[in-house]
């Protein structure tokens, strides 16, 4: 019996080790996984890890224990769905919100589209609503 390649397995396996990084805080790592012309949406960040960095280096700042367990992947060719679980705690400054050392727990949805066995491109949604309660604050938006 020969053995068949199986991309939706590959893919679902790309995205897993993506949140494993996240989770290692290295940025490197990720770098590996992500397609150099790699975008974000909703819009607003430079293509490629140098336009996603400052970003997560600011969280990494303000969460310093930051850690996502994903609750469900999905995959359909070459996009990967993700329901995930954050949490860490908050030490850092945090969207000009000064340290508050409480713990937070939130969701976020990703879905990511693979080519040639890298994320090029991802769509991201946090519940910071939920975040800046638990912060004891309401959003300044």
């Amino acid at each position: 019996m020969q053995m068949q390649y199986d991309p939706i397995g590959v893919n679902k396996q790309i995205v897993a080790r993506f949140y494993r990084a996240f989770n290692a805080h290295d940025p490197t790592y990720l770098d590996a996984l992500l397609d150099p012309g790699w975008r974000v949406h909703p819009e607003g960040e430079r293509p490629g890890r140098e336009g996603w960095e400052p970003s997560l280096r600011a969280l990494y700042a303000a969460f310093p224990d930051i850690q996502v367990t994903i609750q469900e992947l999905i995959c359909e060719g070459d996009l990967v769905a993700v329901r995930a679980q954050f949490s860490g705690t908050h030490e850092g400054s945090f969207l000009q919100l000064p340290p508050t050392h409480r713990r937070v727990s939130f969701d976020g949805h990703d879905i990511h589209r693979l080519r040639g066995g890298l994320i090029y491109e991802s769509w991201h949604v946090e519940d910071w609503l939920t975040v800046f309660g638990q912060l004891g604050e309401s959003p300044h938006f």
